[in-house]
């Protein structure tokens, strides 16, 4: 699997967090990506910590989880959401702020 990231995003908030958001934006946009969800009309994705390490081994497991509440409590890139009540696994999706990096 190759990973690429946004320079404008790294540059601003770093090359771990515009890696991260590279993937989210490739897996939004993805119409047969498999792990995704529709609420209140917007699109998440639904991946566990774990999940990602598996896919970025290279980014500690804590440190993840850090950049992940960082993307979305302090940097305003990301929207959480839990939906699945027999599941405790957090479904991300991005602001206009993250999106406009895209555009």
């Amino acid at each position: 699997m190759n990973h690429s990231f946004n320079v404008e995003i790294a540059k601003k908030y770093g090359i771990e967090k515009a890696v991260l958001l590279d993937f989210f934006y490739n897996s939004l946009t993805n119409k047969n990506q498999d792990d995704k969800t529709v609420r209140n009309g917007k699109t998440y994705l639904v991946y566990s910590v774990d999940t990602l390490f598996q896919l970025f081994p290279y980014i500690k497991k804590k440190k993840i989880a850090q950049l992940l509440r960082e993307m979305e409590n302090k940097d305003g890139l990301l929207l959480s959401g839990q939906f699945f009540t027999l599941c405790r696994v957090k479904s991300y999706t991005f602001t206009d702020t993250a999106f406009n990096f895209f555009k």
